[in-house]
């Protein structure tokens, strides 16, 4: 029916298609756009010396591509075949006027007289007239075969995949980023010309060998897409869930065929994966994992596999192809450290932290997560050959006086991210007088001291059952109401005061008031240093739980300086397998060097903790203490991209809470919701839906609805609800949380900024721009008022500002927050 559409013109084929709609009303606009993007394709092509439009197009059968080898088509003549697309030939030509050169001439392919292919080409055609760049190959004419197939003529590039280069040339790793970064800076520049490129591999990416040493050319915008108008009427031939690309080097958005998904970060996503190969010889998944999946399980199969940093990739290999879980061969990885002038031994060492980061930065599956452009993502690169900080990483006090030759602002300290920091720290809390009046208060020196404690807390919980103030007096009430009799009640038991402070302060992190928890802490500690038991069993854990109040608080920086005060005494203070002293140092790790950047130093007393703590399974703290080392445990494999190992720890958690979930609820409560976001991960968003909800259920009936965990698990379903399309229902949610972190926290706090930032992402999808822009700011001023926060929260936050301001046209703040983003000066 379309054949016999395109035969008619004007009149003729409305009256046709009108016909047609008596049928199918759908068929009939299906027509349309399909007749109209054939005659743009038929006519679109000029001689760009002439003007002159080219002859309609006709439908004739063509010989094979080597059949005009040798053959003169206006002033080429046409020399070798270079290469063959999916609907394109390249061949190597010489042109003899108006200039003598050497060119590639790119012809439709025979048979390939299809309004798709025609369109497609054509829209390589308009995308290469945008482009001008030094590293982008170059468009020179426009024209036609006798047969009626258009060719245009572009720079003839002498040059080699950038792997096969790279691994011919033996270039070490720094001068393989050089090219990369340069690769990038030239996608950037498509990028600003509204082309993006949608097929970016090895053999799209060639370097040839100049004057001045290696070179960089992007080639084959066969499949590129506009930002903004359309190249050429693809957008009417292009079917709706069409997969098109390279399974290899194509982003997760790519894959499922979302048209409307695909931005500037799928080719950030695909430059990731080249950088990856360039770095460790192999890409994250081997062909024949593709090559066993079905094209619609492509986009499932790149959300939900892990991808392991390069570091870690090295040693999975069993051969440059095989799939991952296998080892790599000592001859195979000497040849890889070879191919970059290293060896086995150090390769994996200097790959390991910043490069690592930085691939797994580009290539995380949720494009928010990734480089917001190819230009940060070439700027990061930069940062590394420089020596200074990378953004990728979560970088330590120690690290950032290493890179010393940068500069920061005063609200820079760290760069790990909020949403990692709060997903990480388990706070270790009291949530009940059995855990309380237990091992701490057996730490007392004196007998009486601890009954006298034990009344104290019994006389204020009775109060919450009216038994001293009257009916309907709350937890809460009773509590604060008790707090005021402490120093009176215990003037000459310093140490029955301070510890009757800690328990109160441990009971009010339980009900949600951080703030005043804090105060009774850093009381509790006062008391203790005024009764010379600054490293006494007891004044450790009650120094330790005043470190971890500050997480609430949302004081980064005060929580790392004294839980590591508190982890060196007590190293002094105590035997290595007591409980306590366990405690303490899985919170130092999970909380201090995991965060800071010190992985393998956190792991190792993570896990040395773990094997001393299950040999105590009565006690508390050792419990508390195998449960938070479990916890770390698995964030750190989630970091790395293994989110199986992941999920395994979280299961452990579950099994060994499983006897009494209410006692260790918490646990319970934080293992579940870090599966859900392993779920979110892994576009499991129905399952994650339904186990978010009973967190939620369980949270507010066992600690009321104004509770900071609840907040970052609102924030998860809001999350969900986006990406099933649900936005009013997200919104309200969105709400709904920011509400209840008004209650429950300090002003300025860092969460009412990750809340705004959350909404702002929301806003944008349902197109509220002038409010995304409003939030997005809003949470910009929290972050620069929060000394000590990590800068990646204000990076960012300001890649997605430059984002909004350059999708609303406003170039000039869109450089600006860019400069933000990459520069933390």
């Amino acid at each position: 029916m379309l054949s016999q559409a395109l035969e008619l013109q004007g009149e003729a084929r409305e009256a046709f298609i009108d016909g047609a709609s008596e049928r199918d009303s759908a068929l009939a606009g299906r027509l349309r756009e399909l007749a109209r993007a054939w005659d743009h394709a038929t006519t679109l092509l000029r001689d760009d010396d002439s003007g002159a439009t080219i002859p309609p197009i006709g439908l004739k059968p063509a010989g094979k591509p080597e059949d005009l080898i040798g053959n003169r088509v206006e002033r080429y003549r046409f020399d070798a075949v270079l290469g063959s697309g999916g609907f394109g030939v390249v061949y190597r030509a010489h042109q003899d006027s108006p200039v003598r050169r050497d060119v590639a001439l790119k012809v439709v392919r025979p048979g390939g007289s299809s309004v798709e292919f025609l369109a497609r080409f054509e829209g390589e055609r308009q995308a290469l007239a945008r482009l001008s760049h030094p590293s982008i190959a170059r468009i020179y004419d426009a024209g036609a075969l006798p047969d009626g197939r258009p060719f245009f003529a572009m720079e003839l590039v002498e040059g080699e995949p950038i792997t096969t280069y790279c691994d011919r040339a033996r270039l070490t790793i720094r001068e393989r980023i050089v090219l990369l970064a340069e690769a990038a800076r030239a996608v950037q520049h498509a990028h600003q010309k509204g082309v993006i490129h949608r097929d970016l591999k090895p053999s799209n990416v060639l370097v040839g060998d100049g004057d001045e040493g290696p070179f960089v050319k992007i080639i084959d915008f066969g499949i590129a897409k506009a930002i903004g108008e359309p190249l050429a009427d693809d957008m009417a031939v292009t079917r709706a869930q069409q997969i098109i690309g390279t399974p290899q080097y194509m982003s997760p958005e790519q894959a499922m065929g979302d048209r409307d998904a695909i931005d500037t970060r799928s080719d950030v996503f695909s430059l990731g994966v080249i950088l990856y190969e360039l770095l460790c010889g192999a890409r994250p998944i081997a062909d024949e994992v593709f090559g066993a999946t079905p094209p619609g399980e492509l986009g499932r199969l790149l959300m939900t596999t892990p991808m392991v940093r390069p570091s870690i990739r090295l040693g999975q290999l069993g051969s440059m192809g095989a799939p991952m879980g296998g080892s790599m061969s000592g001859s195979m990885r000497g040849e890889v450290a070879g191919a970059r002038g290293s060896t086995p031994e150090r390769l994996p060492l200097e790959l390991a932290g910043e490069l690592d980061w930085i691939a797994a930065r580009a290539i995380d599956a949720e494009p928010d997560r990734r480089y917001a452009s190819p230009a940060a993502m070439a700027d990061d690169l930069g940062n590394y050959l420089a020596d200074e900080p990378v953004e990728a990483r979560p970088p330590s006090r120690s690290y950032l006086v290493k890179k010393f030759a940068r500069r920061h602002k005063a609200a820079v300290a760290s760069v790990v991210g909020l949403a990692a920091m709060l997903a990480a720290v388990l706070v270790v809390l009291t949530a009940s007088l059995a855990i309380v009046n237990s091992e701490r208060a057996a730490a007392l020196d004196a007998k009486s001291e601890a009954l006298a404690i034990n009344d104290f807390l019994t006389s204020v919980l009775s109060s919450a059952r009216g038994d001293r103030m009257g009916r309907g007096v709350t937890v809460l009430e009773a509590v604060e109401a008790g707090a005021d009799e402490i120093d009176d009640r215990f003037a000459d038991q310093p140490v029955a005061a301070a510890t009757a402070h800690h328990s109160v302060g441990t009971l009010l992190m339980t009900l949600g008031e951080p703030q005043r928890a804090n105060g009774h802490l850093l009381r509790a500690v006062e008391l203790m240093d005024e009764a010379g038991e600054h490293d006494s069993a007891t004044a450790i854990m009650i120094r330790s739980d005043a470190a971890l109040s500050y997480v609430d608080l949302g004081q980064p920086e005060e929580l790392r300086k004294r839980l590591t005060d508190v982890y060196r005494d007590v190293q002094h203070a105590m035997a290595p397998d007591e409980p306590q002293r366990l405690l303490v140092a899985a919170n130092f790790a999970a909380n201090v060097l995991m965060l800071d950047g010190a992985i393998d130093e956190g792991r190792a007393i993570i896990e040395e903790t773990i094997r001393r703590a299950a040999r105590q399974p009565e006690s508390e703290s050792a419990m508390e203490a195998h449960l938070l080392g479990l916890f770390s445990l698995a964030h750190a494999e989630r970091e790395r991209g293994d989110d199986e190992a992941a999920s395994g720890y979280l299961r452990q958690m579950l099994e060994m809470t499983e006897a009494e979930p209410g006692r260790w609820s918490r646990h319970r409560l934080g293992a579940m919701n870090n599966l859900a976001t392993g779920m979110i991960r892994a576009g499991r968003y129905e399952e994650s839906l339904e186990l978010l909800g009973e967190i939620r259920t369980i949270m507010e009936g066992r600690f009321g609805p104004n509770n900071t965990s609840l907040l970052h698990v609102l924030n998860n379903i809001a999350s969900v609800l986006k990406r099933l399309g649900r936005y009013d229902e997200a919104i309200e949610l969105r709400d709904e949380a920011e509400r209840r972190a008004a209650e429950v926290l300090p002003a300025g706090h860092p969460t009412h900024g990750r809340l705004l930032e959350s909404r702002a992402e929301l806003l944008v999808v349902m197109g509220r721009i002038d409010e995304a822009e409003r939030a997005f700011l809003a949470a910009h001023e929290i972050y620069e008022g929060v000394p000590g926060l990590p800068p990646q929260l204000i990076s960012g936050n300001a890649g997605a500002l430059a984002s909004l301001y350059r999708e609303m046209g406003r170039e000039r703040d869109s450089e600006h927050w860019a400069r933000v983003a990459g520069d933390e000066d």
